[in-house]
């Protein structure tokens, strides 16, 4: 169950006191009026076009290999309308859409720009033309004129107006004007409004002829908005400008931000409706000046998101917009803080709480390391441990005297957090064709400590650091393990175990016990070994090219980002990639972001759980209590799942047990019989097929189960699940 979102929008639209935005494949939908978001349509790839039409309808549309089309009731939430667009041979860019007198107009863009006009009272395709092959579109906007609607497009150097009939259009003007970066029009008294790379604003009439314009303020003109007799103008110095359109008489100006400015504004009655370009969508009540909803997020990909050890109801966020989030969620709402490092060009990689001195350790794709205090978020260091040698991974030592920290590159040292955090020792060197790093440092056995860190919460650590181990990868398909003493004031390592996997490690984690590791293969495999014997113990099928395994706190549970999947009923032939090509191309291998979740038994390997079409994940990770998922996307976005009661209560008996006995889980063995392995799922692999070169391609077969993972193959399915490269 889907519990919040948060984040920026790249697509949204206002209506009354309703406002509609995306976050990836979800269309949510706020009530300005009580402040409560819903879930409505999820489409298989990312939404970039939102509009209300009719009387109580919001459609969208999400770009990918086919473009898709949904149309519900936000009143019922019935789904009225989804298909897909008609097909083109050309790559579409770009959408636009809006209504128009119960008619859905739909622009595609791509080398040039096409329109698709749908009549949604019988919710059937009117007619569909290429407007210009050549030419594509950069904005688009109308004028409801009379007694025919005039369409504008904003292209390169540019201003075409069309008039739309009843089953075509007709050009009637090509303004030849360069550098527009935006197109408005008002639709109450037919003007054209635009907005040039210099920050300048021209108003043109309905035919295209200048009537007015308006030279910037002190900071240029970024996006516009307009209704009845008001323009409202963002600036980039993060202020609103309204004036009477008709005269471009100064009225009054909002405050927006102080460090960031609108890129894109809307208006509906009361309600201003502006996105910053640092990826926050504000919703502005105008006539009282207030703000009744701040949706607060990261402007870049979110490459962590890690829960607070101690605080069940805080977690942490780090972003490549030079970022990091400390949020709270109260119950089923998000509050956001965000704060920039202020370097140049800096990537926040990977985040560490140290709940022992109250810091936050920050590691950015320069391999600079930055500290932060916990409770004021003051900055205290920085530190250079390489020359643009990218962070990918730390964690702390048991007992917070050491931090471990993985490069990107397999590179895998320990620091002393006593000394200046100066390099101590390292663990591995420079890995070649590897996939995945990490770094997990832990104690098998070890007195415990009762930390009282806050008056809610305990925790424990061990009492020293004079004796611990590590998890690392050795190889592009083996997991080493180190038993780290502490001799003479210097440490020294020991490489004790080494578990190796088919395929490639996309991932592994600890298990909460400390008694088990899980490694995720590329092949759809996650093995379970047990940490001190080597002994595998566990083989469970995931999909194929699943990432991001991670384990709940219990050690009930754990999940895997995953791509779409095909039905088993599909049975077409179709010539596939190879997955050992598909694992050798590097390019093909980052772009295959997944979308959809499955939460498994680490038990019986089954599948408890499932979360699908969210957006592209590239991060996760479970709550302390066990009843929410934390999910990070590509652009920006993070949401919050619930998970079902069922699993909720179990984690939460078994954490309670375990902060009682902290060896509970040896009473509790894991093991699954090699003949318990499900049937592989097949990938939908459509999109990829038709991408790639010919040469690398195998041989089409039907369907068939899997025997060999050596030698998958893989059959796409229905049009119904497909997945975007990104």
């Amino acid at each position: 169950m889907i519990i919040d979102f948060l984040g920026g929008t790249n697509s949204f639209d206002v209506k009354n006191d309703l406002v509609a935005f995306e976050q990836g494949n979800s269309l949510l939908l706020l009530d300005t009026t009580n402040n409560s978001k819903v879930q409505m349509h999820g489409h298989v790839n990312q939404i970039v076009a939102i509009c209300f039409c009719g009387q109580n309808l919001i459609a969208s549309v999400s770009m990918g290999f086919k473009n898709h089309l949904q149309i519900s009731e936000f009143d019922s939430f019935n789904r009225t309308f989804d298909d897909y667009l008609p097909d083109t041979d050309k790559k579409t860019v770009n959408i636009f859409m809006a209504n128009i007198n119960n008619q859905l107009i739909i622009i595609e863009v791509n080398t040039g720009h096409r329109i698709l006009v749908y009549d949604i009272q019988q919710y059937k395709l009117v007619f569909i033309t290429d407007l210009d092959n050549l030419n594509p579109c950069y904005g688009f906007s109308y004028l409801p004129s009379k007694p025919k609607t005039k369409l504008c497009f904003m292209c390169n150097g540019q201003v075409t107006l069309w008039n739309l009939v009843s089953n075509s259009v007709q050009i009637t003007n090509r303004i030849t004007l360069k550098n527009i970066k935006h197109i408005d029009t008002n639709k109450s008294l037919n003007l054209i409004i635009l907005i040039l790379v210099t920050g300048d604003l021209y108003i043109l009439n309905s035919e295209g002829d200048l009537i007015s314009q308006l030279k910037a303020p002190d900071q240029e003109f970024a996006a516009s908005t307009s209704f009845e007799q008001y323009l409202y103008l963002s600036t980039r110095s993060g202020k609103i400008f309204i004036y009477e359109i008709s005269t471009l008489k100064f009225v009054t100006e909002i405050h927006a931000n102080d460090t960031c400015y609108c890129v894109q504004l809307k208006h509906s009655n009361q309600i201003l409706v502006f996105s910053l370009n640092d990826s926050t969508l504000v919703t502005m009540d105008i006539n009282k000046r207030i703000i009744l909803n701040q949706q607060n997020g990261h402007g870049g990909r979110i490459n962590q998101v890690s829960w607070d050890p101690v605080q069940s109801n805080q977690f942490y966020s780090c972003s490549n917009d030079g970022s990091f989030g400390v949020s709270n969620s109260r119950g089923d709402k998000f509050s956001m803080s965000k704060y920039y490092i202020g370097q140049f060009q800096t990537k926040i990689k990977c985040c560490v709480i140290d709940n022992y001195r109250d810091d936050i350790y920050l590691g950015d794709n320069k391999g600079q390391l930055f500290v932060f205090s916990l409770n004021n978020v003051q900055f205290r260091r920085q530190i250079a441990l390489t020359q643009n040698l990218g962070i990918k991974e730390m964690q702390f030592s048991p007992a917070y005297q050491y931090l471990g920290v993985a490069f990107k590159n397999g590179f895998t040292i320990i620091l002393d957090c006593e000394n200046q955090l100066k390099p101590v020792l390292k663990l591995e060197d420079k890995l070649e064709n590897i996939s995945f790093v990490g770094i997990k440092l832990f104690q098998l056995e070890f007195d415990i400590v009762k930390v009282n860190t806050q008056a809610y919460s305990t925790s424990y650590i061990p009492r020293n650091d004079k004796s611990f181990n590590s998890l690392t990868v050795y190889n592009h398909n083996s997991v080493r393990r180190h038993q780290i003493d502490k001799g003479n004031s210097q440490l020294s390592a020991l490489a004790l175990s080494i578990y190796t996997i088919e395929g490639t490690i996309f991932g592994f984690d600890l298990h909460p016990s400390k008694d088990y590791i899980l490694i995720l293969s590329n092949y759809g495999f996650v093995y379970i070994y047990k940490i001190q014997s080597s002994e595998k113990r566990a083989k469970i099928t995931v999909p194929p090219f699943s990432r991001h395994l991670k384990i709940d706190k219990s050690g009930l549970y754990f999940a895997v980002a995953h791509l779409p999947l095909v039905n088993a009923s599909d049975k077409q032939f179709i010539e596939i990639p190879s997955i050992e090509y598909l694992t050798k191309n590097a390019k093909i291998n980052k772009k295959m972001l997944p979308t959809n979740i499955r939460i498994y038994e680490c038990g019986t390997g089954q599948v408890s759980e499932q979360i699908n079409r969210i957006f592209s994940i590239v991060s996760l990770d479970f709550s302390n209590d066990g009843q929410y998922l934390l999910v990070g996307g590509k652009k920006g976005k993070i949401s919050l799942w619930g998970l079902s009661q069922d699993l909720i209560q179990s984690a939460e008996d078994v954490i309670k047990d375990m902060k009682l006995n902290p060896f509970f889980w040896r009473d509790f063995q894991i093991y699954i019989d090699e003949e318990e392995i499900q049937e592989q799922d097949i990938l939908d692999l459509d999109l990829l097929a038709k991408k790639l070169p010919n040469k690398p391609i195998v041989q089409s077969q039907k369907y068939q189960q899997i025997v060999n993972p050596h030698t998958l193959l893989q059959n796409p399915g229905s049009t119904s699940s497909r997945y975007e490269l990104q």
